[in-house]
């Protein structure tokens, strides 16, 4: 796509079926037309193996962000703790997608509004940092909505108006996409007449009847169950406030898209970092938060020891897309296009 959109600006390639013989005159939205731009050139510039390296940076730093933001509330040991629990759920999506544009960018939202309800930012700053970013993601991926969600957990504090009026920048700055009003509509209509019952779009439950298990199904419960459990439990001690609002309903919708589609749950184990740093802290849990230190070791331990065992053992593989290690494309990747060529 990115090829031809620079060789030729043949546009009809986003907005019809291009690729087919019998329907090549379908209207299409291709969503995430930009990203397709983004990799070509790294592909030109790297190759294959450029292109997993700058998807292992965009998710690295989408990481570093939310870890960042957890740290922030019950600093570095409590915060790795939960940044290790979340990982296994990052590796759901290992496969170079355009989504992990969005990852970074709900990172991005977020930290900002934060900060910026913090007065650590100006709004003048906070517009400077998402309006850009926001017209760059209503064209890289279908994601962008979660914008303005963000964005709107956020409109219950005492910056209302000004949350608002972001809000409302943030939807006009979708409009700069080439469909326009329909393409900012995309998200609410792209399920319709999907035709196929892809696998991804599935809940965990579906899988499950349909015998398809894996670890981080299980792993996927226990956090969505830890969620609710702290989110009871700051109530019933009365320690809720507006972050915990504003909290309540991020989580939600996270949640929400996790639980529909088994697509989202490496974005769910992003937001469940800082999510559940929020509610321990608002808790207050001594036995928790008195060996901080201890708990900063003792994560480090975790760490090289998921290390070890994902090097030493056949662990790795139990997640989907992980059949070898390496950087670039697979063993028989492009066979298929060999063919065909």
């Amino acid at each position: 796509n990115g090829e031809i959109l620079l060789r030729d600006w043949n546009f009809d390639i986003i907005k019809t079926n291009f690729y087919s013989y019998t329907e090549a005159d379908f209207p299409v939205i291709n969503h995430h037309w930009l990203s397709g731009i983004i990799f070509f050139i790294l592909w030109k510039i790297s190759g294959f193996g450029g292109i997993h390296i700058f998807f292992i940076a965009l998710n690295l730093a989408t990481f570093l962000i939310f870890f960042r933001i957890a740290q922030e509330k019950i600093s570095k040991g409590p915060a790795a703790i939960l940044a290790l629990a979340a990982i296994p759920l990052l590796a759901e999506r290992t496969e170079i997608r355009p989504e992990a544009f969005s990852y970074l960018f709900s990172g991005i939202f977020l930290w900002s509004f934060l900060k910026f309800s913090e007065n650590k930012i100006t709004f003048k700053k906070l517009l400077l940092i998402l309006l850009p970013i926001q017209i760059i993601w209503v064209n890289t991926h279908i994601f962008f909505f979660l914008g303005f969600a963000i964005a709107g957990t956020f409109l219950f504090s005492k910056n209302f108006k000004k949350i608002l009026l972001t809000l409302i920048f943030l939807i006009v700055a979708s409009l700069l996409n080439p469909f326009f009003a329909n393409g900012l509509l995309e998200p609410l209509k792209i399920l319709n007449e999907y035709g196929y019952l892809l696998a991804e779009n599935q809940s965990i439950w579906f899988l499950e009847n349909y015998g398809i298990w894996r670890p981080n199904f299980e792993l996927f419960k226990l956090l969505l169950g830890l969620a609710v459990i702290t989110f009871i439990a700051v109530i019933a001690k009365k320690k809720a406030s507006f972050s915990t609002l504003q909290n309540f309903l991020l989580a939600s919708g996270i949640s929400v898209m996790a639980i529909l589609q088994s697509r989202n749950l490496a974005i769910f184990g992003f937001f469940m970092i800082p999510v559940l740093a929020q509610n321990i802290e608002n808790l207050k849990i001594d036995a928790f938060l008195k060996f901080k230190k201890e708990l900063k070791y003792l994560s480090l331990v975790f760490c090289f020891l998921t290390l070890f065992l994902l090097v030493s053992t056949n662990i790795a593989f139990s997640f989907p897309y992980w059949r070898n290690f390496g950087i670039g494309l697979e063993t028989g990747n492009s066979a298929a296009m060999e063919f065909f060529k």
